[in-house]
């Protein structure tokens, strides 16, 4: 009997002697892979990076351009609308003005009307103060 409890020890010796060696097979053949796999991944994400890159210079060319634009089309909107504003303000300053002179010119008339009329009235008084009664001295 032990010969043959030998032989099967012996048998499962072996056998597991070769699922040891094809296991240290398949783990080598896995850490092949996960290293080639680790390296491609290096060179496609570096490659992912570089073209993220080039489209964010892309990208930011196209906002600055865009940017430029847009500021020199507010800058023609706001000198349009300065210049319309200080049209409007001239048109409405020359009307103010001619309003202005006409009742400057309708306040003089009316002043001189009443300086007349004041200077009558003195002339009046004076001459009836040389008509009143002389007293000599």
């Amino acid at each position: 009997m032990d010969d043959t409890v030998e032989a099967r020890f012996q048998a499962v010796e072996e056998r597991l002697e070769l699922w040891e060696a094809r296991f240290d097979a398949g783990i080598a053949s896995v850490e092949s892979t996960i290293s080639h796999l680790r390296d491609e991944m290096r060179l496609e994400f570096s490659a992912i990076r570089e073209a993220i890159e080039l489209a964010d210079d892309g990208v930011r060319t196209e906002l600055r351009a865009e940017r430029r634009s847009s500021l020199e089309r507010l800058r023609a909107d706001l000198r349009t609308e300065i210049r319309g504003s200080a049209d409007r303000l001239r048109t409405e300053i020359r009307g103010s003005a001619k309003q202005l002179r006409a009742e400057i010119r309708s306040g003089d008339e009316e002043t001189r009307r009443y300086m007349r009329i004041l200077h009558e009235e003195l002339v009046a008084r004076i001459a009836l103060l040389g008509e009143g009664p002389r007293r000599d001295h």
